[in-house]
């Protein structure tokens, strides 16, 4: 697991781009894989002297997706160790700013920075103004700088 030692606010901003890259790097993925299926038949066509390779386009997906597949574990990893922050370790219901702050809380900031969604859109789906989503947004993070990131993850120093 991730272990971060910034501040909160700039690991759910990590957290919220790595969402975004681990997105972005799945369509490109996707995107060669059609690719390779689609331009007609899969003879070899000779231009100019050149023979091209019918596999060609399989073998740079092959060799760009070992690469990518690292950089979207990597990215799952960090978007794994801010899910725990807002949920508790096991996301058992038992630790995370859902317990020493409230669910609210937690699944404002999910949205926001795990869905990628805007604030506005994340208020909507959770039941609060984008203004009061940008408060919660405020009390969780000074919350976990004030008690760090093992204490919230644990559920340690709510009122419960």
């Amino acid at each position: 697991m991730v272990t971060w030692t910034g501040s909160a606010r700039n690991l759910f901003d990590a957290a919220r781009a790595a969402a975004m890259e681990c997105e972005r790097t799945r369509r490109m993925l996707m995107t060669m894989e059609l690719r390779e299926t689609s331009g007609g038949s899969s003879d070899v066509k000779v231009s100019r002297g050149h023979v091209s390779d019918p596999m060609r386009k399989v073998d740079a997906r092959l060799d760009k997706e070992t690469l990518w597949e690292q950089r979207i574990e990597e990215n799952e990893s960090l978007m794994d160790y801010a899910t725990c922050v807002l949920y508790g370790r096991n996301q058992d219901g038992k630790g995370g700013i859902a317990v020493v702050l409230g669910t609210a809380c937690a699944d404002a900031l999910w949205w926001h920075y795990l869905a990628c969604e805007t604030w506005e859109r994340a208020g909507e789906i959770v039941g609060y103004t984008e203004r009061r989503c940008h408060q919660m947004r405020d009390m969780t993070m000074d919350y976990i700088d004030a008690h760090g990131f093992d204490a919230v993850m644990d559920g340690r120093g709510s009122a419960t």
